[in-house]
């Protein structure tokens, strides 16, 4: 069965190269050829994977090199003359902001983004630990003394395939159509042709929006549930109508569908409320400090699921004064936890 493309064999390809292996590690045309995934099509002969990774290297998309006599590959440490050429002409404020732009890209897709550039982060890294060595720029030591942290308790992430992420992310950018091996937390595994509108990532978890063709609203899928993907040659027009932050916060999904706005007020115990006095909920908060120390704050915000989970986090150390139908959602919620716990 011939191939749809030559470029979903490179697509192939590059899962192969960038699937887990550091820049050092390098695979033989045998090696890449049997690794390669290519759903519903046969896998291909070395000679046909030899010849596209013969013309990728001419676009400095692989290095290669002979070990044992026999041609060996890897991802390309960089694109262009720019990476690889970055030592000599980064200074330290550019590599400074690279090194900080590399520690603070942990989300998933963000990291899947960045790593074509992975010579370019390697090229700052070297130079600010020279220029550390030589007595320059005092912010080498920037990693040491700069911290950030997550406002919530960090989760251990399933880790995305690049075999699946790549070619989503391709079909994604490109408007070509995708075909999944989907398998949901209850039921049987389904194969799914889609047009991708959309990837979000949230409290670790990577969601694929998308349109299916017999339904007129997009679905979402979690990308660690997506077992396979294939970028499909045909493209499609992507709907002018949507648009992913108005999809997000329309959503029951996400937490930020809002049930209008209100009035809130809160009392929290003291030492409690600082957080919200430092950084108000919304422009309008007022704030005043009761005989008992308690802080109690009026303000105008949305109502939506992200607010409540919010609210739910203080437990008793603060009481919702305002409007009595969310105070009555977490007296009930105390009344459960009570009954619980006794």
């Amino acid at each position: 069965m011939p191939l749809h493309s030559d470029t979903q064999l490179d697509l192939a390809i590059h899962a192969v190269l960038f699937d887990g292996h550091q820049p050092d590690v390098w695979l033989t045309t045998a090696a890449v050829a049997e690794a390669l995934e290519l759903p519903r099509q046969r896998r291909p002969r070395t000679e046909t994977v030899q010849q596209r990774l013969t013309l990728m290297l001419a676009e400095r998309q692989v290095a290669c090199r002979i070990e044992g006599g026999e041609l060996v590959w890897r991802r390309s440490s960089g694109t262009g003359r720019a990476l690889a050429d970055a030592a000599t002409w980064l200074n330290d404020d550019e590599a400074l902001a690279l090194q900080a732009l590399r520690r603070f890209c942990h989300r998933q897709l963000l990291t899947a983004l960045i790593s074509p550039l992975q010579g370019l982060f390697d090229a700052a890294e070297a130079r600010l630990m020279r220029s550390g060595r030589d007595g320059g720029n005092c912010a080498v030591a920037w990693h040491k003394k700069i911290m950030l942290l997550e406002r919530t308790t960090p989760l251990i992430p399933p880790r995305l395939s690049d075999a699946v992420l790549v070619p989503v992310m391709t079909a994604l950018f490109e408007e070509r159509q995708l075909e999944v091996v989907y398998r949901p937390r209850n039921g049987r595994t389904q194969r799914k042709c889609l047009m991708p509108l959309g990837l979000i990532e949230r409290a670790s978890i990577v969601h694929l929006v998308a349109l299916e063709a017999d339904k007129a609203e997009p679905v979402c899928l979690q990308m660690d549930r997506v077992r396979s993907a294939f970028a499909m040659k045909v493209g499609f027009s992507y709907p002018d109508t949507f648009f992913l932050p108005e999809f997000v916060s329309d959503t029951e999904l996400f937490g930020l569908k809002s049930k209008g706005a209100i009035q809130l007020g809160m009392r929290f115990k003291k030492g409690y409320g600082d957080i919200v006095r430092d950084a108000p909920l919304s422009a309008d908060q007022r704030q005043e400090v009761g005989t008992d120390g308690s802080l109690i704050i009026h303000c105008t915000t949305e109502w939506n699921d992200r607010l409540v989970h919010f609210l739910r986090g203080f437990g008793p150390m603060v009481e919702v004064m305002a409007p009595l139908s969310l105070r009555r959602i977490l007296a009930a919620d105390a009344r459960l936890l009570y009954r619980m716990y006794h």
